[in-house]
C-alpha cells in the first residue's frame, strides 16, 4: 500500500515546486525581492499582497487561482507524506 502513496507525492512535489516558481516569476515580474534559493515562505505573504493590489480582475482572479493551487498542494503533499510515514512504522 505505502507504493501506491509515492506516484501521487512525485507528482505533487513536481506541482508544488512548478507552482512555487511560478510564484516567484510573478513576484519578480512585479518588482517584489525574492531569493530562489531559501526564503520560500515568504513569498506567500507578498504574493497574497500582489493579489490584493491588483486590480485587473482577470490578473486578479489568475493569481489567486495560482495562490491556492500551491496552497492545496502543498497541504495535500504534507497529509499524504505524514500517511505514508506513519502508515510505514
Amino acid at each position: 500500500m505505502e507504493n501506491i502513496i509515492f506516484g501521487p507525492l512525485l507528482i505533487l512535489c513536481a506541482t508544488a515546486n512548478i507552482l512555487w516558481y511560478t510564484v516567484k516569476s510573478i513576484l519578480t515580474e512585479n518588482d517584489y525581492k525574492v531569493n530562489y534559493w531559501y526564503g520560500h515562505f515568504k513569498d506567500i505573504p507578498n504574493f497574497k499582497d500582489l493579489i490584493n493590489k491588483t486590480e485587473n480582475p482577470a490578473i486578479k482572479s489568475k493569481y489567486l487561482k495560482i495562490f491556492w493551487a500551491l496552497i492545496f498542494s502543498i497541504v495535500l503533499f504534507v497529509s499524504l507524506g505524514a500517511y505514508a510515514f506513519l502508515n510505514h512504522l
